[in-house]
């Protein structure tokens, strides 16, 4: 300041008043410093050139909206899993169906649609016990479903599939576990 330090009476902070105004100058490294506390009726608040509308919060629709707006839905940048569960009667009627590359029949017209009427209707759901019985047990035995194949070629550890498990094996009666040991 141009012209020296502004007595303690001249500046906009609260101050002590009457005997503690003394021993607060006593007691002090620097009698003119202030508190730093503005006086309520000077300080300003809006200050002069602020804007004066008064702040609304913005609502954006449909993300202002709580019910039914989950955040996996709102969530762009992470791909959250979608849940999807099958039961007895849709494993059989996928077992009924066939692959992709070796359909069972053709699911065109009115035959395709009484085809999958009956795995459609809840009325009797065909279990998989069921669905299995008309199945060729092939396209469930294939290579399909084996084990992935060891790229480690320098590993001792080989899986052998044991033939003779005792668990059901006879000619008529096929078990579908299979037992590995390392070899």
């Amino acid at each position: 300041m141009s012209g020296g330090p502004l007595p303690i009476w001249k500046k906009y902070t609260t101050g002590s008043i009457g005997i503690w105004e003394t021993i607060r100058q006593a007691l002090t490294l620097v009698p003119n410093r202030s508190s730093g506390n503005p006086i309520v009726t000077k300080y300003r608040v809006p200050p002069p050139g602020s804007n004066k509308t008064l702040y609304k919060e913005p609502i954006s629709i449909p993300a202002g909206n709580i019910i039914e707006n989950n955040y996996f839905k709102r969530d762009s940048r992470r791909n959250y899993p979608k849940i999807s569960s099958f039961n007895q009667n849709d494993v059989s009627l996928l077992l009924n169906l066939g692959s992709r590359e070796s359909p069972k029949f053709e699911l065109v017209g009115e035959d395709g649609n009484n085809q999958l009427k009956i795995y459609q209707s809840n009325d009797s759901p065909i279990y998989l016990n069921e669905g299995l019985k008309s199945v060729d047990l092939k396209a469930i035995y294939s290579n399909d479903f084996n084990l992935a194949p060891n790229l480690n070629l320098t590993s001792k550890n080989r899986l052998k599939l044991v033939k003779d498990n005792g668990v059901y094996s006879g000619q008529d009666k096929e078990y579908p576990c299979r037992l590995f040991t390392f070899d």
